[in-house]
This record gives structure tokens, C-alpha cells and sequence, in this order.
């Protein structure tokens, strides 16, 4: 990554990391609630099924870990797939995300700031790095884990390549969405939406949208599958816009 591209995500990390620090300490209420351990989480191992670039099952880790105050939540995670056929990579990428949420007026609104930085070698995506903040609304909810998000905000988002592609650096609009619901008595529903619209350069806009379904095995213990697609509009030179991924696995929660 050039050094210029990697000034602005670093400034921003740090923004992120002062935030969250000045938030807690400013904050009466910021102590973990008590319903949940200060930190909670999730590991989860399986295999993975790519389309687009590539067309091959390969291995998965996501973990991912949380910290909640009364009204600040600051969440880390990772997301891995690799894989190999005689030989050859078919399949290999590595995403990592920090984020950080200040809730108001009883979670009503919120606001956010994310930094993800990750590769993709099947993709030619050397590096990829986003930046954005913004402010959000909860717009329906049951409960803590049952409720419907929007969030719109802006940001920057840097990409290299491998090969002839002219890197980008781009001034972003974001529209994201979650949605969280229960099926039944104990499974669990997750859609999420995210857009990003470059506004020097419109056409290289990114789209994501995934579909995520928990079922408890035991205590502490859950089988999770899950579909996720990417579209890029102008991809590195002969790729292709359309990727899809659908991840299955055990997944333990703490």
C-alpha cells in the first residue's frame, strides 16, 4: 500500500481508539452491563464455498469480540477463508474490522465509526482499506438482539492491485442495514445491506448484502450457515463484478 493511502486509515484508527477511550471514561454508566461478561464473542471454524473468481470449497475462521458499556459498544473481528487445489491457491482472503457504536436516547440513534482493512488474492486486491463514519437509527426492535438498523455516513476507501489496475482512493456515501430476528424459540436470523457510492467517481460503486442463519446445538455451541454476495463495479482488470461466498460451521460463543 502507498504511504499516502495509509496516512488517512491510520489517522482515522487512531480517531476510532480515542473515541472509544474518551467515551468509557467520560460516561458515569460505562461499566459492563450486567446481563453479559465485559467481553463477549464468537469463534467459528468451517468450510467455504466461492463463486465468481473463483469456483472452489476452501476453509474458514471468523472470530470476533465485543466489548458493551451502557452506552458504548466496541466490537473487533476477522474474517478468513484459504484454500488449495494440486498445488495452486483457489481461494484466499483475510478481512479485519474495528468498530465502535455511541448509543443516545435509549439506543433510538446511534453513532458509528468502522475501519476495515483486509486482501483479496483470488480478487488481485492486494489491499483494501475503508474508513467511515455516520449516524444511525433504530428503526424497529423486540429486543437487544431482535431489531432493524439504518445507517448512513462517509467515509474513504483505498484499493491496491495486483497487476495493470490503477489503484483507488475514494470519497464514499454509505447506506448500510442489519437486521436481527428470532425464528421460533431459539434461531437466529441476520440480513445485512451495506452501499458505498464513490463521489469523485460514481461508477466504481461496492454493494454487499449477506443472509446468516444460527441454530444452538448445545450450551455455548451453534451451527452456522451463511450466504454472502459482493458486487464490484469496476473490478481489478479481468476479474469478475459478482463474487459469492456461503460459509457453513460451529461457531462458539463466550
Amino acid at each position: 500500500m502507498r504511504l499516502a493511502a495509509s496516512r488517512p486509515a491510520a489517522l482515522c484508527l487512531a480517531c476510532v481508539l480515542a473515541a472509544a477511550a474518551a467515551a468509557a471514561e467520560d460516561d458515569p454508566d460505562a461499566t459492563p452491563t450486567e446481563a453479559a461478561p465485559s467481553w463477549s464473542g464468537k469463534l467459528r471454524l468451517g468450510g467455504s464455498l466461492a463463486t465468481g473468481d473463483t469456483d472452489a470449497f476452501a476453509g474458514s475462521l471468523f472470530a470476533e469480540a465485543e466489548r458493551a458499556w451502557s452506552a458504548n459498544v466496541v466490537t473487533l473481528a476477522t474474517d478468513n477463508i484459504w484454500g488449495e487445489a494440486d498445488g495452486d491457491t483457489n481461494a484466499k482472503a483475510n478481512k479485519a474490522t474495528a468498530r465502535y457504536r455511541r448509543d443516545f436516547s435509549a439506543k433510538r440513534w446511534f453513532l458509528y465509526a468502522e475501519l476495515e482493512g483486509g486482501r483479496d488474492v483470488i480478487q488481485d486486491i492486494n489491499w483494501r482499506v475503508l474508513v467511515n463514519l455516520g449516524p444511525g437509527w433504530r428503526l424497529w426492535t423486540l429486543d437487544d438482539k431482535q431489531y432493524l438498523d439504518l445507517e448512513l455516513g462517509a467515509g474513504y476507501r483505498h484499493e491496491s492491485y495486483r497487476g495493470e489496475t490503477a489503484d483507488r482512493d475514494d470519497t464514499n456515501l454509505r447506506l448500510a442495514t442489519v437486521f436481527k430476528r428470532r425464528l421460533g424459540e431459539s434461531v437466529e436470523l441476520t440480513h445485512d445491506f451495506k452501499f458505498l457510492l464513490p463521489v469523485n467517481d460514481p461508477k466504481g460503486f461496492l454493494g454487499r448484502t449477506g443472509i446468516e442463519l444460527a441454530a444452538p446445538l448445545v450450551e455455548g455451541w451453534f451451527f452456522d450457515a451463511a450466504f454472502r454476495l459482493e458486487y464490484l463495479n469496476e473490478p481489478a482488470e479481468d476479474n469478475q463484478s459478482l463474487n459469492t461466498k456461503t460459509t457453513f460451521g460451529l461457531e462458539y460463543r463466550f
